[in-house]
């Protein structure tokens, strides 16, 4: 067993054995409403760093996963490290970090998928459900059906895959801990000799 999966079975236990009460939560800011069909309102930068940069980049690895998946090789980067152009280092779960931590909490359903299509785009949305804490959430994705390339644009016959995988993804990362999340960013600057 790896260090990261002994750190996630420690993780996974603690979870399993902490007692399910209500916390007192802060009032969070109601999230801006996104209809399907629309493109989705690109975030605006946060103290002084390139928001959509960091997002255009995650979104991009995770598809050449995503891709890698499909072609029936082993994807194993389930952390991604990167700068953004401004200079600040970025550290997350990839694609395959969020599948490989659903598996291995297990007892989370993505129960439906719903697309839609339109000319320029599939969107897609997900259903997931977490049947142990009987939790219930949405995630949603958009796919170009062209890409840019270095000849100009073309078609991308794995539009409708990538838009699929992508709103599974965001459904389970949403169902999966924060403390597992936590915990394996940790052990991957521990292994890397990154300060804390």
């Amino acid at each position: 067993m790896t260090s990261t999966d002994t750190i996630l079975e420690k993780v996974f236990n603690e979870a399993k054995n902490e007692p399910q009460t209500q916390t007192e939560q802060k009032p969070q800011p109601k999230p801006e409403k996104v209809e399907m069909g629309r493109d989705k309102p690109e975030p605006a930068p946060q103290n002084g760093d390139n928001m959509h940069e960091e997002y255009e980049v995650v979104e991009s690895k995770d598809e050449q996963q995503i891709m890698e998946e499909v072609k029936g090789r082993l994807v194993d980067d389930l952390i991604y490290d990167f700068n953004t152009g401004s200079g600040r280092r970025v550290i997350g779960l990839s694609y395959a970090g969020v599948v490989m931590a659903a598996r291995k909490q297990g007892n989370i359903h993505v129960e439906d998928v719903k697309i839609v299509e339109d000319d320029g785009k599939f969107m897609a949305k997900a259903k997931g459900r977490d049947v142990i804490r009987n939790f219930e959430i949405i995630g949603v994705a958009s796919q170009r059906k062209e890409m840019d390339t270095r000849n100009g644009k073309i078609p991308d016959e794995f539009a409708l895959v990538k838009a699929v995988a992508k709103a599974q993804r965001n459904v389970l990362r949403r169902l999966i801990p924060e403390a597992v999340i936590k915990a394996m960013i940790f052990e991957y600057k521990n292994q890397h000799g990154i300060a804390q």
